[in-house]
Formats: structure tokens, sequence, C-alpha cells
């Protein structure tokens, strides 16, 4: 029941409800198996720590909407059992700690940790899933890029005829070239290919803690490995007359500067995808590797020695410098804020940056 089923009755509003949307009677819990295999190791008097884990997790009778004809008069699709998932991989942890203690001691503990995963759709619309973008499809890991292959720019309105000759569209010199993969002379949903995953196959990290009389040191440092974004956003985007343009088109191909990798600036063409946002021209052109490794903390800090504070009524003073998102090692040709994000997003909304922080403060124990 709501205000879009209300109507008209004697010239009063009269409150409706009719069914909006379809529903599948039979639908059941996701199910979820795991398998886990681990071994866990202290050596050297339990100085060094080893885990280890192997991991299988498999999903079935997860739940979905489908797409369903227009022709059921425009009710929303009803959630279904469709779909199945694995993921699978290894967990690996080490940490090293040297077990002295006291201010005079060189004391220290570091670790690294590393996980690598492959996901899989293992059941999915029978293998009949719809091409998109951020693909679905049996055998694929969930939410695959999936497009054309961009290998060059054309350099000539020749080349791009000779390249394209069945197509219906003639690209020009400065356009990109993608990758005709079944060779017919046009580019269909047939050139179309697995662009990289979404879903990062790495995620790592290492940290360590050091003091030695008085004065510690601490980081802690994270990334990913091996996972890929669309890139195609306002910030990079062609789309408007009005709106500032990227510093990044500075480079755009021209009769005069083809040694480049950026397509030429057109405002009405639609083969580079530059303009309208338009699935069937998303490639390889648009999809940025997201790994990184970032130096999320660094801590420097000092504790006065305990007799200096005896006479003063205290028993700790601490002082310290400590920064966050310090900085970022980033893939080379990344075009963005941050690649610390949700990579299912394409980066064109909420894609906010990690803010870098540095602040300074003691502590006082009394």
């Amino acid at each position: 029941q709501s205000d879009g089923t209300s109507y008209n009755y004697g010239g009063q509003f009269a409150s409706g409800a009719a069914v909006t949307g379809l529903v599948d009677e039979d639908i059941t819990w996701e199910t979820t198996t795991s398998m886990d295999f681990g071994l866990d190791i202290g050596i050297f008097n339990n100085r060094l720590n080893v885990e280890a884990d192997y991991f299988l997790k498999e999903t079935t009778d997860i739940l979905v909407k489908l797409p369903i004809p227009l022709i059921v008069g425009g009710l929303s699709s009803p959630w279904e059992n469709a779909g199945e998932m694995m993921n699978k991989g290894f967990e690996l942890a080490v940490n090293y700690r040297n077990h002295s203690s006291g201010r005079d001691k060189f004391v220290y503990n570091v670790g690294f940790n590393v996980t690598h995963l492959q996901n899989e759709v293992t059941r999915f619309k029978g293998g009949d899933s719809p091409d998109q973008p951020k693909l679905i499809r049996e055998g694929y890991s969930y939410r695959t890029l999936y497009g054309l292959e961009a290998v060059g720019i054309y350099q000539s309105d020749e080349e791009a005829l000779e390249h394209m000759h069945s197509s219906a569209y003639k690209p020009k010199a400065g356009n990109l070239k993608y990758e005709d993969v079944n060779e017919d002379g046009r580019i269909d949903f047939n050139d179309k290919q697995e662009l990289g995953n979404t879903i990062p196959e790495y995620i790592y990290g290492l940290n360590g803690d050091f003091s030695y009389k008085g004065l510690s040191l601490s980081f802690l440092i994270s990334g990913i490995a091996k996972a890929y974004a669309f890139t195609w956003s306002n910030f990079n985007q062609l789309i408007s007359r009005q709106r500032a343009i990227n510093a990044m088109w500075r480079d755009a191909w021209t009769p005069e500067n083809t040694d480049t990798e950026l397509p030429m600036m057109r405002w009405d063409d639609p083969w580079d995808g530059q303009q309208d946002r338009n699935p069937e021209k998303l490639s390889s052109f648009w999809v940025q590797d997201m790994s990184f490794l970032k130096l999320k903390n660094l801590q420097l800090a000092y504790a006065l020695p305990s007799g200096l504070l005896s006479g003063i009524g205290l028993q700790k003073v601490r002082v310290y410098a400590n920064a966050q998102n310090l900085y970022t090692f980033v893939s080379k040709g990344y075009d963005g804020y941050d690649p610390e994000r949700d990579t299912f997003n394409d980066g064109k909304w909420n894609n906010y940056p990690s803010p870098r922080v540095i602040s300074l403060g003691f502590n006082l124990i009394f």
C-alpha cells in the first residue's frame, strides 16, 4: 500500500493496494560450506611464529534478482536462489619477537601477513548471463571487468578504414583501436573479453615495533595486488563543455602529437567512450591497476626516564608524533585520488580519499 496505488473516490483521497512485485514462494536460505586446514608453528623459543591456513568456502542458493520481461506489467523481479560461488586460497602470517624487555634493551617485533584469494562464480543462469561491464557469469570471478581490449590508436584514416572495413561507424585517426578478436572488420559483442578482476587476488600487510632507551618507532603497511577497476568518471570524461577538463588530456592525440597513449579529444565521438557512458565502448583504456602499498601508520615516541618524574608526582610521560595514511605507492599510470577504495565502484560517485593526518601529543600517568 502506498500513495502510488491511491486513487480518487467520490472526490476524496482513498488509499489503495496493488501487487507491485513478484515473489518466489520456493526460496530458501543461502547455504555456506567451508573447509580450513591450518598449521601453527613456534620455533626459536617461540620467537618466530608461523601461521598458515588453506581455506575453501562454497556458497549455494545465493539470493539474486534476475531481469524479467516487461510484459508482466512492470512488476519488480523476485528474489531467487540462482547463484553459487566458490572462494579458495591461503593465508600466511609470520611474526618475530626478540622477547627482550627493559628500557635499556633493544626490543622489537616484526610481522608480515598475506592472503591469496581465488573467487569464481560456479553457477548463474546456466552460464547464459548477459554481457555487462561488471560481468557475473559462470567460470569468471564475481563482477569481472568485461569489455573491449584497446590495443593502440589509429594513426591515419586509412588505417582505421582498413581495420574496420565492415563497421557501420567508421573510426578516424586519433580514435582508439580495439582488438578485433574474430577478425570480421567490425567491433561488437563477439570482441568483448575479460579485462581484469575487481576482487584483489592478494592482500598483504607489514607491521613493526622497535624501542630502545625510551625511544620507540612503530609502523603499519598494507596493500593489495592484482585488482582492477573502471575509472571512467566525471573527472576524466569529456562529458560537458562547461566542466573543467582533467590535466591528463593535455597529452591527447593530435596530428602533431602522435606519440601518446591518449586518443584525440572530441565532443561528438561515441567511439572512445569519452562523452556518453556507452557500455558497448567500455574498454581496457578505462581500466586501471589498483595495486598499491600504503604506509597506513607511522609513530615516533619518547618516554622520559622514570627517575626524572618521581619528584613531580608522575609515573610516566610520553610524547609522540603520529602520521596516518602518510604515503601511497601505486601502480604506474593510476589516475585518481586514492586507490584504497571500493573496486566495484567505477569512480564516479562517493570515492573520497583517505585523509593524511599528522598529530603531536603526549600521555601523562599520575
